[in-house]
């Protein structure tokens, strides 16, 4: 059991440390933000392997080993690299500042821990952090299954827009 305070003027309220108890809309919120990371992520590894010049499985060796952050590396020198079209380059860069971008949300969603209250009807997000210059931080945010499922969303939008993407490039 934590306690948790809206603002610093309202009551607290008690929040259970579990999972047994989360509304089953954020579950499931929760896990397809999970795969929809795991298609974008599989985009990009498809993207770069066709370009590497080796046969399979050579070139899921090499990308399995890498992490999302140098995937999006290495898409992008390639990209650069093979295609001369300005606007096909934006929209590559777009996609790429997005993709960063939705890494960066689904860790705060995964590398998290929450509390709820059903009576009061509210998910808190919790993240204890130590960084250097900073220490020790703790953050809590109230969160639901519909700002989950928005960059949920935005992930699947993403993956469409790479896929279109790499499809021209074969034509």
């Amino acid at each position: 059991m934590k306690t948790f305070s809206k603002d610093s003027e309202t009551e607290k309220i008690e929040l259970l440390m579990d999972s047994e108890g989360l509304d089953e809309n954020f579950i499931k919120s929760v896990g397809r933000l999970t795969l929809n990371f795991a298609h974008l992520e599989f985009c990009f590894a498809l993207f770069t392997g066709s370009q590497l010049g080796t046969r399979q499985p050579l070139n899921q060796i090499i990308i399995s080993e890498l992490s999302f952050k140098q995937l999006l590396n290495i898409s992008s020198g390639i990209y650069k690299a093979i295609e001369t079209d300005k606007e096909n380059l934006a929209k590559f860069d777009q996609i790429l500042k997005d993709a960063f971008s939705l890494e960066e949300r689904r860790n705060t969603i995964t590398h998290s821990f929450y509390g709820h209250n059903k009576e009061a009807k509210i998910i808190v997000r919790h993240k204890n952090t130590s960084k250097g210059k900073n220490g020790y931080r703790e953050q809590a945010e109230i969160i639901n299954a519909e700002s989950v499922n928005e960059i949920a969303d935005q992930m699947s939008k993403t993956s469409i827009e790479l896929g279109k993407m790499i499809f021209n490039l074969s034509k």
